[in-house]
């Protein structure tokens, strides 16, 4: 079992030898999908489909559908990069990865006691009150230069009206 610490390091080690340390895409005003320009249906009734739209999405976290119990949002990883060590303590998270690989830690926060690799279609459960990260470990200049992943929320966790960082 690795502490926080030991793995945050590993995974900051790597993210500097791939050239990738503190990379993350910068703020954007709208997200484009569909060939228009796309911002958070807001609470009504929708149907989409979910995995073009999080292939699509370039933003690091874009807010997809916000509504009172529950949120959708789209999220874009780079090589290296990382979610970020958070902890919600009301609400319960389901992430799906679209495509590439993750490392996946949870645990309290001083001490990740699950720690799991994940891959394309894989989903990651994640319990109220559990301290977790995933770091996007896909081969440098592979097909998977970024994670796009899939979080929900209940209630949700990101401003309706949030796109980029």
């Amino acid at each position: 079992m690795l502490n926080r610490r030991q793995l945050l390091t590993a995974s900051a080690a790597s993210a500097v030898a791939l050239g990738t340390a503190n990379l993350m895409p910068a703020a954007a005003a709208s997200q484009t999908a569909y060939g228009r320009t796309f911002t958070d249906l807001g609470c009504k009734p929708a149907v989409i489909n979910v995995e073009k739209l999080t292939l699509k999405n370039k933003n690091f976290r874009t807010a997809a559908w916000s509504c009172d119990q529950l949120q959708l949002t789209l999220m874009n990883i780079p090589v290296g990069g990382e979610v970020g060590l958070e902890m919600h303590d009301d609400v319960d998270q389901f992430l799906r990865i679209e495509s590439g690989t993750a490392l996946v830690m949870m645990g309290d926060e001083k001490l990740f006691s699950y720690v799991k690799q994940a891959g394309s279609g894989d989903a990651i459960l994640v319990p109220s009150g559990t301290w977790h990260n995933i770091v996007n470990n896909s081969p440098q200049g592979g097909a998977e230069a970024v994670l796009p992943v899939r979080p929900a929320a209940a209630p949700h966790r990101h401003h309706p009206r949030h796109v980029g960082g």
